[in-house]
């Protein structure tokens, strides 16, 4: 039987690729999905079975360098907030993503944020995010990690016939979860070696 966190990720996964194909990141709008989602972000990762160009995709420290020019700019706020967890949307076996969707606190405050290549926009997801924030310092890269367990990542995909996977980072901790359904692998690295902690 599917445990409910993968069941939580597969109707997330669902969620979240039928929200990024509507474009309702779009300027001018928030990113809404189905109420029944709302826990799986606080446990799981996100996997999308939508086929990304190349062109497309994203390395997370574009998208870190580009999330305070938003802070800063966009929102008129003083400071950057910390970053509490990071998901990757259609991340191919080079760490590549076609969207990041980070929790940040403010002011007591959890929201999520998502980047699509072109801008950072605000989510309404409910979230309770983690307690401690990452320490960028102290991470290896999404490029880095899944070179250096290239065999277990792409093997992983080539058995659940897939090109891309959906990445989490949070507690110290990267999460790989590969496939779709009944059907999902789920690797656990440790965010600053990028060693093998568990495999399901």
């Amino acid at each position: 039987m599917l445990s409910t966190d993968r069941t939580l990720a597969y109707l997330l996964c669902i969620a979240l690729a039928c929200c990024f194909a509507a474009g309702c990141t779009g300027e001018g709008m928030t990113s809404t999905v189905p109420s029944t989602t709302h826990a799986a972000l606080a446990g799981t990762g996100i996997s999308d079975i939508t086929p990304v160009e190349t062109s497309a995709l994203i390395s997370l420290a574009n998208a870190h360098a580009e999330f305070t020019v938003y802070w800063t700019d966009d929102r008129g706020n003083n400071g950057t907030p910390d970053i509490y967890q990071v998901n990757g949307v259609n991340v191919n076996a080079d760490g590549m993503a076609s969207a990041w969707i980070c929790g940040v606190r403010q002011n007591g405050s959890d929201e999520l944020v998502s980047f699509d290549g072109s801008s950072w926009k605000p989510m309404t997801w409910p979230v309770a995010l983690p307690a401690e924030a990452i320490d960028w310092d102290a991470v290896i890269s999404p490029e880095d990690l899944y070179a250096k367990n290239q065999a277990e990542i792409t093997g992983q995909m080539k058995a659940q016939a897939t090109d891309v996977s959906s990445l989490w980072l949070k507690d110290g901790r990267y999460t790989v979860m590969i496939g779709t359904g009944h059907n999902i692998s789920s690797l656990t690295f440790d965010a600053t070696t990028g060693e093998m902690i568990a495999f399901d």
